[in-house]
């Protein structure tokens, strides 16, 4: 995270306390991520990060990233067995992907590193909203080395009878530390967001205006950030409390005003909000073990129609 963040300075944090802030326009619907399959294959993905804790006190890093591809929907799993890579030690990592419109349910189990891996997924009945991640209507569920590491969606007893391993399988200690969407568009985008692992879901809305040059963010359809005069204001940061939570937001507009074609300098804007554990800490501060108690959320929007 340091290459974007490290571009802002700690000392020019503008704090505002977002129960006071009044209730702005209700933002429309998602028009980053237009609702036509043409638009669903421009590379829209949606990736989660969590950490989980075995009972052995082994840490495993897992990454889910849904995506669209030519065939329909794909599910991709990565798992690393080192959080912090260092000089002295090669991270040993595992990924597997699944074309979710060919295998709609289904069951894999492999052995990785020292693990055994045993995941399971039912799409049958999956619904998605102009997102390659599923709204409702599916269940993922996966255990390493017999214990509940992940269950996702609406995962019922029902389903999960079907896996021998319930009744005597440990819970393993899963905690969700960030999540990062890659969206196509310009106008405005909604979407929802944790703060923190035990908080509840919140709905955010970014509105961007190219004509007046200026942006806004409502969390909860509060108004939390408002930045204007765009051309020269283009990269900021301002910190909110919200329900107690201090969190950061972020932003870099260079790629929308000024940016190219170019890898290095992509037509791109990015949102981020991090969940700061202490006033202590810096905005920019991602020191090993910081993420256990802290949690990112980061929307990257490239130009695309409508």
């Amino acid at each position: 995270m340091k290459d974007l963040t490290s571009c802002f300075s700690n000392h020019a944090v503008r704090v505002a306390d977002l129960a006071c802030s009044r209730s702005n326009t209700v933002i429309n619907r998602y028009t980053f991520a237009a609702p036509n399959m043409n638009s669903q294959l421009n590379g829209c993905t949606v990736t989660s990060t969590y950490i989980t804790r075995l009972t052995s006190k082994e840490e495993i890093l897992i990454r889910f990233t849904w995506s669209w591809n030519h065939e329909g929907s794909c599910l991709t799993i990565k798992l690393d067995d080192q959080l912090y890579n260092n000089s002295s030690k090669r991270m040993n990592s595992h990924t597997m992907s699944v074309q979710l419109s060919r295998e709609k349910n289904g069951n894999w189990t492999f052995t990785w590193s020292s693990y055994t891996v045993n995941f399971y997924w039912d799409m049958t009945a999956a619904v998605y909203n102009k997102s390659p991640e599923p709204i409702s209507g599916f269940n993922v569920f996966m255990y390493i080395n017999s214990e509940i590491v992940l269950l996702l969606g609406e995962v019922t007893k029902g389903c999960l009878n079907q896996v021998d391993l319930v009744g005597t399988a440990p819970l393993a200690q899963t905690v969700m530390i960030s999540r990062k969407e890659h969206v196509h568009g310009l106008t405005s985008y909604t979407t929802k967001a944790r703060f923190h692992p035990a908080d509840n879901d919140h709905k955010i809305c970014i509105n961007y205006e190219a004509d007046k040059k200026r942006f806004s963010v409502n969390v909860d359809e509060k108004l939390a950030v408002h930045a204007t005069k765009l051309n020269w204001n283009f990269r900021g940061n301002q910190t909110i409390f919200f329900e107690k939570t201090m969190v950061d937001v972020m932003w870099n507009l260079h790629g929308w005003l000024h940016g190219g074609d170019s890898a290095q300098d992509p037509e791109c804007a990015w949102f981020m909000f991090r969940a700061r554990s202490s006033l202590d800490e810096w905005l920019w501060q991602v020191e090993d073990g910081a993420t256990h108690s802290s949690f990112i959320f980061t929307i990257e929007v490239f130009k695309g129609q409508d």
